[in-house]
């Protein structure tokens, strides 16, 4: 999957360059760049959900722990923590 920039690099190069000349004038190059961050942003809070979400199926259907579970999606070991904060806290990653 491509990240917003590289959308944006396949212009061709007097495209770009068009673009980017009308970007900079008016400063939305700027703008451009904050929305490929959030952008990138709900898509990993989005795919972080999908995986809570079949965690927490795993866990009601098979009456798995979610160590099991996590283990059954082959999770690594280091990202674990933070689904389990998310388990604890309703989908929110960044409580404690």
């Amino acid at each position: 999957m491509k990240s917003c920039l590289e959308e944006f690099q396949d212009f061709a190069a007097d495209e770009i360059a068009e673009k980017l000349s009308v970007m900079t004038r008016d400063n939305r190059f700027e703008d451009v760049l904050l929305m490929c961050n959030l952008s990138k942003g709900i898509e990993e809070n989005g795919f972080k959900m999908g995986i809570l979400l079949s965690i927490q199926n795993l866990m009601e259907s098979m009456g798995w722990s979610a160590e099991q579970a996590m283990k059954a999606l082959r999770i690594p070991e280091s990202e674990q923590i933070q689904f389990v904060i998310g388990l604890k806290n309703n989908g929110d990653f960044d409580s404690n």
